[in-house]
């Protein structure tokens, strides 16, 4: 409005943005300063959706925590396996019967981390006995990570092994997994399926994960092969280096704080089978690499 009673208002903008020789100089100036604005209200709109985001995340975490029994410190063992899971009650009823009790000597305890599920994937877990959290809505795998984590953090754990619900990895690599660190030769432990065996995975998915690794090899430095394994063991002062934000498609962001920690990260050789009732959670295959191409970004620019 200004602008239409008063032109003159903006003629220093043509000789601010260097344009008072073009004769649509006064409208191209008025243009660059729109954009520079639209960009500035974009960042600082963004930066507000994250500084919520964290907020909410912390309330439904902190919310979650208190609904876990009061002696649930005496379920921790020193070797945690931390296991994500949302509606996958019938594959968690497979999955936790081959957990083993110990693995190198060391006692193995259970932490399933119900995502909102709808099914009775919490009933499964305490019939089994193993330690169970809720989150009330869900979230996503790198959510329901983090509860699990910070959980774990500061308690009498060595080392945590995080297994996908699937059941579609094998329970019987963990000591592989976790021989490296309790051996103090690595903080951070990934389980290759290109290093192992897999029964099936498409050919633009698995060209997706090599094309995946090889970026974030170029970025961190590192000589890793499979980038998207969800079969991984942290030590205990490593997990403690390193913060995750991420609540969907975090094994990009565990490899690249890692990394940024300055955490070794070794990989073994694991096996993946099928998964044994119901379907993927992760989406296509092209909306899986945006996603996770998403977290790579982000976490490298953070």
């Amino acid at each position: 409005m200004l602008i239409s009673i008063e032109p003159g208002a903006v003629d220093f903008l043509p000789e601010l943005f260097s344009m008072q020789a073009n004769e649509r100089g006064r409208l191209l100036a008025l243009m660059l300063l729109a954009i520079i604005f639209l960009l500035y209200m974009q960042v600082e709109s963004r930066g507000k959706y994250v500084r919520l985001n964290r907020q909410f995340d912390r309330v439904v975490r902190s919310l979650s925590l208190s609904s876990i029994a009061l002696d649930y410190r005496d379920r921790y063992k020193p070797i945690m396996i931390l296991i994500p899971a949302y509606n996958e009650a019938e594959n968690l009823e497979l999955l936790l019967k081959k957990l083993p009790s110990k693995v190198s000597g060391l006692d193995v305890g259970c932490l399933v981390v119900d995502d909102g599920s709808e099914d009775a994937t919490r009933d499964v877990v305490e019939r089994h006995g193993f330690l169970c959290v809720s989150n009330l809505v869900n979230r996503g795998q790198g959510s329901a990570s983090r509860l699990g984590y910070e959980m774990l953090k500061g308690e009498n754990v060595v080392v945590v092994v995080t297994l996908d619900a699937d059941n579609q990895h094998d329970p019987s690599d963990i000591e592989k997994i976790v021989t490296p660190i309790l051996k103090k030769e690595s903080q951070l432990v990934i389980g290759s399926r290109r290093l192992g065996t897999e029964e099936h995975e498409s050919a633009v998915r698995r060209a997706g994960v090599i094309i995946l690794t090889a970026i974030i090899n170029f970025i961190t430095g590192q000589k890793l092969t499979d980038c998207s394994s969800g079969y991984k063991a942290f030590s205990i002062d490593g997990l403690n280096k390193i913060t995750l934000y991420e609540d969907q498609y975090q094994s990009a962001e565990v490899i690249i704080c890692a990394a940024k920690a300055g955490l070794t990260i070794s990989e073994v050789p694991v096996s993946i089978s099928l998964r044994s009732y119901g379907e993927t959670k992760k989406g296509s295959s092209f909306r899986y690499g945006l996603n996770f191409c998403k977290v790579l970004v982000k976490s490298w620019w953070r």
